[in-house]
This record gives C-alpha cells, structure tokens and sequence, in this order.
C-alpha cells in the first residue's frame, strides 16, 4: 500500500508541484526500520509505559493551541527538528495504549460504571484540544476508538448506547456552538453539493467526477484528465482516493480496498490470538483506527459522507500519520509474535 502511495503522489505531484513521492519514498524506507523494532519490543512493555506516553502525547497536543502557527486556520503541527510534526496522529496510538493498560489493570476492581466514565475522561480530552485546533474528523475518531475499545472490553453495551443517545441530543447545540461556519458548511454542502458547485461544493463533485469517468481500468498512469487541469486540490493527501479512481479505474480502486480488508481480517485475527486482554485491546484498537480512516476518506471522496482532512493510512502523502501507522503495524507484529498458538 505504500508503494501504491508513492506512485500515486508521484503522479498527484508530477503536473503541478512540488514532487513530493521523493520524500515519501524515504518516510517510508525509514520507517520500515520501525515496524521491526516494534515487533521485537514485547508489547507488554509499552503497555507497562502507556500512562507516560499518553501524558507527554498530550502535553505536544496541547502545546499546539499555544506554539503551532495556523496553517489554513487549524493550528495541528509543531515545528520540531527541522520537521513538521503533527500530534494528533501520536495521541491516537496513545489512547489506544491507555485504555488497554487501563482496562486490564482495573477491570474487574473497579466498578463497571467508575471504569467507563474514567476511560471517558481519558478520550474526552484529547477529543476537546482536537476539537479546538479545530480537527473535527480527529475527534471524531477518538471516539470511535473508545467505543471499540469499551465493546470489546465488555463493558455493559447499555453505557455506549446512552453515551450515542447524549450525542444525538446534542446535534442541536453542537451546531450551534460548537461547529465552525466551514463546518457547518461542509456539512450543507454534503447534502446538497449543487447548492455550490463552484465554493464549497468543488471538492466534492470533483472528486465524484474523476472516479466516475475511471471507468474499469482507468484513463492510466499521469493521464488523469482531472488530475492533469489540477481540477481537485489537494490530491496528494485528502484526495487521492479519487485520483486512484481516475487513474486506474474501478479496479485499481478496488485492489486498495482489497489490501486494506486483508490488513484488517489479518489484525482482527491476530488480536483474538493475543496472549493477554491488553494485546487483544490493542490490536483491535489499532484495526479500529486504521478502518475508520479509510472509511471516512473513501467515503468523502465518493461523496457518502462530509469533506474532513482525514487522509488514506499508508497511500495519502504524510509523515506524522505514516510514522504512527508503521508503529501500528508493529506493535500488531510484536502481538503475533506472542500470540496464543
């Protein structure tokens, strides 16, 4: 899937710059190096240090209100070493961490209620400072995360249903006070992408454009006619879903789906093999996480569901998001590595 991405943003990049594939060819060779350090470090370890790995992920969130420069009106990086680094991407495998040392360690002492509402606690702040920046699409998958985590734990269902139940309530005054007036826009615009097809609505029917006309097989590779007029900003990151779609048509779209079902059932198979709940925690969580980003990103790109910055793991052009992935695929090693045989 990396190499599908490196030839993807190669071809994003090729008609209108800067050729990015350089530098992701060489995110990827270093974090190779990763994924085998994790899977040799026992992922017991990390568990035993999730507390303080949690904290410092969210002293480099946090730190974001403060010292991140506004990159088009989000305040997400930190400029440290020479790199930009993004910290919502680390506070993801961070929370997965935590929940599962959390839910191990005191499942069972503590109170079913008591154990829900602290795991609350811990996905609530990250969710708020994501929130703030604003990273709504984040956020959101935050929560996803902690509502897989807490099912599979199980912790009485009933605690997540009222918790979907609160949320619900709520639309109306997330609306009114919580989402920002893009938000709320790309929202109206989800529903009805005609009501501005040149503002709002470009994204959207741009991007349904370019995967419509791939066809089968695709108009083939830097001859996408859309990606060529640089039709669909972003194409690199957000959208390369759709330039796939152009590119190599519906069955090249379909091959990325197909890797990605294959990663999934792999790491739902590993998970129910780990030795330990903490392990099974963990590598559901990851799956978790790794599932509802490209659901979110396809279906944007598709136009199922709202536009959000939410890349594709592995295939969108990004250093922060493929360095937590890597490290995801790792720790998933590391629990096959130990796994129930």
């Amino acid at each position: 899937m990396s190499g599908i991405g490196i030839i993807a943003i190669y071809s994003a990049t090729y008609w209108k710059g800067p050729d990015l594939w350089d530098k992701q060819f060489i995110s990827v060779l270093l974090t190779i190096p990763v994924v085998i350090i994790f899977r040799y470090i026992d992922y017991k370890i990390l568990v035993r240090f999730a507390p303080y790995i949690y904290l410092v992920s969210l002293l480099f969130l946090g730190a974001t209100l403060v010292l991140a420069s506004p990159v088009k009106g989000a305040r997400r990086w930190l400029y440290i070493g020479g790199f930009n680094f993004q910290p919502s991407e680390l506070i993801k495998l961070a929370l997965i961490l935590v929940l599962a040392d959390l839910i191990e360690a005191k499942k069972g002492e503590w109170s079913e209620l008591f154990l829900f509402i602290t795991c609350l606690g811990l996905t609530l702040i990250p969710f708020l400072i994501t929130a703030m920046q604003p990273d709504l699409g984040t956020a959101v998958i935050l929560m996803v995360i902690f509502m897989v985590t807490i099912f599979v734990s199980q912790i009485r269902i009933r605690y997540i249903i009222f918790l979907i139940g609160l949320g619900i309530t709520s639309i109306p005054l997330a609306w009114k006070y919580l989402l920002m007036d893009y938000q709320k826009e790309r929202i109206l615009t989800f529903l009805d992408p005609n009501r501005d097809p040149l503002g709002a609505g470009y994204h959207i029917i741009q991007s349904k454009l370019a995967i419509g006309s791939g066809g089968l097989l695709g108009y083939g590779f830097l001859n996408g006619p859309q990606n060529r007029l640089k039709f669909i900003p972003e194409q690199h990151t957000d959208f390369i879903f759709s330039l796939i779609g152009e590119e190599f048509g519906f069955i090249g779209s379909l091959l990325v789906i197909i890797l990605f079902l294959f990663l999934f059932t792999v790491g739902l198979y590993i998970s129910s093999r780990s030795d330990t709940k903490a392990g099974l925690l963990m590598g559901v969580g990851i799956i978790s996480m790794l599932c509802v980003h490209v659901f979110i990103n396809i279906g944007m790109t598709i136009g199922l569901l709202p536009v959000t910055g939410i890349p594709l793991p592995f295939i969108s052009y990004g250093r922060s998001g493929l360095m937590v992935n890597m490290m995801g695929i790792g720790i998933l090693s590391s629990i096959s590595k130990r796994r129930v045989r």
